[in-house]
């Protein structure tokens, strides 16, 4: 379960995962989000087809003189703890293990409670309150905010009750009231 490091660009990487040359299954899907390679595969021997997910990362120092990228992967029968595979590589795997059936729903899950965040966080108006880190918040209006790792993020901002400064919240952590 380590990491396999000898390549000197993403793209290179990448490329050698996508080729597959003489292994027992063919690349026929595939989608890069990130430094997250999600593959769709087809065994040779059974035409089943599964994901196997190749986490990237440079590793500076870490392989052979200038070749410091490197993979790790993981098949969806491991039940891989990330859920952002595209639906449509989601919808083509056959794999019936437990793990692959659970994390796949848990993928479909997670897509649609961030649409139902989304909806929330686009139509909220000044004044309607939200949850955010357990406290409740009221919503005050949505910044972009340039930073040199993250440009064009958009925050929320908003007050705290019984606290007149104004605070800016990760829209990831945003959650809606709950209602009693």
């Amino acid at each position: 379960m380590g990491w396999l490091i000898g390549w000197e660009t993403k793209d290179a990487l990448i490329q050698h995962l996508l080729r597959q040359d003489g292994g027992n299954c063919d690349v026929i899907d595939h989608s890069l989000r990130g430094n997250s390679l999600w593959m769709l595969c087809k065994r040779k021997d059974d035409g089943s087809r599964f994901i196997v997910l190749c986490r990237l990362q440079y590793c500076r120092g870490s392989g052979p003189y200038g070749r410091d990228w490197g993979y790790k992967d993981i098949d969806e029968s491991m039940g891989p703890c990330y859920y952002d595979c595209p639906e449509r590589l989601l919808a083509q795997s056959d794999d019936t293990s437990d793990y692959g059936t659970a994390w796949r729903r848990n993928c479909r899950e997670m897509r649609a409670r961030n649409a139902t965040r989304k909806a929330f966080i686009g139509s909220l108006k000044p004044g309607d309150k939200f949850l955010c880190h357990g406290r409740e918040v009221t919503f005050h209006k949505m910044v972009d905010h340039q930073r040199w790792n993250r440009p064009n993020t958009r925050y929320v901002t908003g007050y705290v009750e019984g606290d007149e400064t104004l605070y800016r919240w990760p829209k990831s952590k945003i959650r809606p009231l709950e209602v009693s």
